[in-house]
Parts: structure tokens; C-alpha cells; sequence
């Protein structure tokens, strides 16, 4: 308790110095957001009511400054357990279709409420579907792999989609593909994962061939 009031004190004297942090001449403080960004997190932690007013701040002041991808996941994480509502649309202001993904897919793990936590996935999932698009299917796994747990029979749709979406590779890159995916799909279902990497071995040898 003695080293909480130690931190909490140390925090909330730097908190004012973070807020004034000013970089003459420049378009945007970056310097002040992260700073208020870094400190709010750490005295929310503590459950101290400043905190979630200097990450507010930093929402706001970030709202026009480019890249600001990293620092809205960054908040939108920090708030996630005590305000999943708000944090879900952070997120969804991220421009980055990948760093909207897995922004989404690390902020699941912290809302427990399954009707949020759904309509969380069904964002990730548009965005896995834009990211296979252009990227491949790693996104699918990586959709197929959050829900693994959670929503085993949805889970599955996204590791057969992967699957099917190697086929039109070459042999050795759907090798590749495919044991990335028995990677992923091992720990839930040891079997399958099996067939997959004898599958992923014959494809090599074709290759080879």
C-alpha cells in the first residue's frame, strides 16, 4: 500500500508536466499526447481518477494528428476493461485495416461481456477478410486463432477458409501457408493439425519434385 501512495504521488506530480509539455513551432504535440497517454495509463492502473482524464486528453488532442494509429490502440487498451463500449470505438477510428485487426483481436481478451465481445469479432472479421484480400490468408488464422477458444464452431470457418485459400499457391508456398495454419490450429485440435502438416510435408515434396 506505502509503495501504491509512493507511485500515486510521483505520477500526479508528473501529470502537470506532461500537460504543459510544448514543442515550439510544431503542428502537433506528440510529445504532450504521449505523455499524458503513458501517465493516464499508469495512474488508471492505480485506479486513480486522473488517469482516465489525461488519456481523454490525449484522445482528443490525437484526433487530427497523422499516424495516430499506435497512440489511439494504445488508449483504447488502457480503457478497454472499464470501458469496452468506448474503446471499441477508438478502435474503430483506426486507419489501418492490420492494425485495426489486431488491435481488435488483443482488446477481445479483456471484454467479458459475450454480446460486446461478439460484435467486437464481427469487426475483425470484415477486416480479416479486407486483409486476406490483399495479404493472403494469415489474417484468417489469426481470426481462426483468437476465437479458437471462445467460439470453437466459428473458429473452424476461419481455418477451412484459410486453408482453402492456399490452394491456389504454388507448392511450396502452400506448404508454407498450411503449416502456419497447423501451427495455429495445434493447441485446439491436435488432430486436424496433424493432417494439416502431413498435407503441408506432401506439398514440399511435390515441390521438390
Amino acid at each position: 500500500e506505502r509503495d501504491r501512495e509512493v507511485a500515486l504521488a510521483q505520477l500526479r506530480r508528473l501529470a502537470p508536466i506532461a500537460r504543459s509539455l510544448v514543442v515550439p513551432d510544431a503542428d502537433f504535440q506528440q510529445f504532450r499526447i504521449l505523455a499524458s497517454a503513458l501517465i493516464g495509463e499508469a495512474l488508471l492502473v492505480l485506479d486513480d481518477p486522473l488517469g482516465r482524464e489525461l488519456l481523454l486528453e490525449a484522445e482528443q488532442e490525437s484526433a487530427d494528428v497523422p499516424g495516430r494509429d499506435p497512440i489511439a490502440t494504445f488508449i483504447a487498451n488502457a480503457l478497454v476493461s472499464r470501458e469496452p463500449e468506448h474503446a471499441l470505438e477508438l478502435l474503430a477510428t483506426l486507419q489501418d485495416p492490420t492494425a485495426r485487426l489486431e488491435a481488435r483481436l488483443q482488446a477481445a481478451g479483456a471484454i467479458e461481456d459475450p454480446a460486446l465481445r461478439s460484435r467486437l469479432f464481427d469487426q475483425a472479421e470484415e477486416d480479416a477478410y479486407w486483409v486476406e484480400h490483399y495479404r493472403g490468408p494469415e489474417a484468417l488464422v489469426r481470426m481462426g486463432g483468437a476465437l479458437a477458444e471462445l467460439d470453437p464452431e466459428r473458429a473452424t470457418k476461419f481455418f477451412q477458409k484459410a486453408l482453402a485459400g492456399a490452394e491456389g499457391s504454388g507448392a511450396q508456398l502452400r506448404s508454407l501457408q498450411w503449416t502456419g495454419v497447423a501451427s495455429v490450429l495445434a493447441p485446439v485440435d491436435r488432430e486436424w493439425a496433424l493432417r494439416i502438416f502431413t498435407d503441408a510435408e506432401q506439398a514440399a515434396l511435390q515441390e521438390e519434385e
